[in-house]
């Protein structure tokens, strides 16, 4: 069930990033008159997309120590050393998604780590729970 629920929280969360991203890529394409998806364009599109969820990520989890899909399915962060999760750990694990989600080791990671942890929580020493 748990996995479920940060399946669930990562496809929200992108869902509301892409609301915000693919109004901004349809008027930068408008704007420069190049509709057409060309590899260039693709490109562009998906460093927009991947900075914006970044940002994103990075915001939530430290202002409020959560993004909207987590809040939604009851999950929040917190820190599994005495240390206050700051913007550096947050940008670390964040970062790190890229390997998480693009080899999907973070996934299988969640399923067999002792504290339920993917790689980016692993090294910035942050957990994701349920919220009591």
């Amino acid at each position: 069930m748990y996995f479920f629920r940060r399946w669930f929280a990562l496809i929200i969360d992108i869902i509301v990033v892409l609301v915000i991203t693919i109004p901004l890529v349809i008027l930068v394409l408008v704007n420069n008159k190049s509709i057409s998806l060309d590899s260039t364009t693709q490109m562009y599109i998906q460093l927009v997309s991947f900075i914006a969820l970044l940002i994103y990520y990075i915001i939530s989890e430290c202002f409020f120590g959560e993004t909207i899909g987590k809040k939604l399915m009851g999950l929040t962060i917190k820190s599994i050393t005495p240390k206050k999760i700051s913007f550096f750990r947050v940008l670390i694990r964040n970062l790190l998604r890229i390997l998480d989600q693009g080899l999907f080791i973070g996934y299988l990671l969640i399923f067999v780590s002792k504290k339920k942890q993917r790689i980016g929580d692993m090294i910035s020493g942050i957990i994701v729970t349920m919220k009591q």
